[in-house]
């Protein structure tokens, strides 16, 4: 027997209700200060890479279990000039891993093509935030989605900041669509809107 009508219109106005709290919820929103850290493409590797990282909260103790952090990883604005670069460099690496040749697993993140538009390469949330940001910075944890930027960078002398904000207990569709405007606003060249 299938699910009476009445119920599935209860259920909307439920859903309904949600997102009106969401909605309120977001108007209040304050932006926490951002916690900064600065990368230079040419310089990566796994101990530079573990070194940068070293300011960056894990996320794995107990006392956060309840924290998000939506990150944004761009280029200095002094740098923006190195754009169809680091463009070109990233689809040239993201091509060779879709090609018939490449045996391993295909990792790469998405390609938006918005290369006239922005100086942001990624906007994203974890909960793990440094193990992360290592996936995008490293080329290991292979066929977890991410920029694995260690695989292609290394030849651009570009710098990148990455600024995070931390978020204790807020609802997980409040913290989504706090991210979603970010992606939205920032127009990031690579990566997809709205993943956790």
């Amino acid at each position: 027997m299938p699910i009476h009508p009445s119920d599935l219109q209860a259920a909307l106005g439920d859903a309904s209700a949600s997102l009106q709290r969401v909605l309120s919820s977001i108007q209040n929103t304050v932006f926490p200060e951002p916690t900064s850290v600065m990368i230079e493409t040419n310089q990566l590797s796994e101990t530079y890479i573990k070194e940068k990282l070293d300011v960056v909260p894990a996320g794995h103790a107990l006392a956060m279990a309840d924290t998000d952090f939506i990150y944004v990883l761009r280029i200095l604005d002094e740098d923006c000039s190195l754009i169809p670069s680091i463009d070109r460099a990233f689809r040239d690496a993201r091509a060779a891993q879709e090609s018939n040749e490449h045996e391993g697993k295909k990792d790469f993140c998405r390609v938006n093509g918005n290369v006239n538009e922005s100086s942001t390469l990624y906007v994203g949330r974890s909960q793990k935030l440094r193990s992360r940001l290592k996936q995008h910075l490293s080329d290991g944890n292979k066929g977890t989605y991410a920029m694995h930027m260690l695989r292609w960078a290394t030849s651009i002398q570009a710098r990148i900041e990455i600024d995070f904000y931390q978020f204790d207990a807020l609802d997980n569709l409040h913290v989504q669509a706090l991210e979603e405007g970010l992606w939205t606003h920032f127009k990031p060249l690579f990566g997809r809107k709205g993943d956790k």
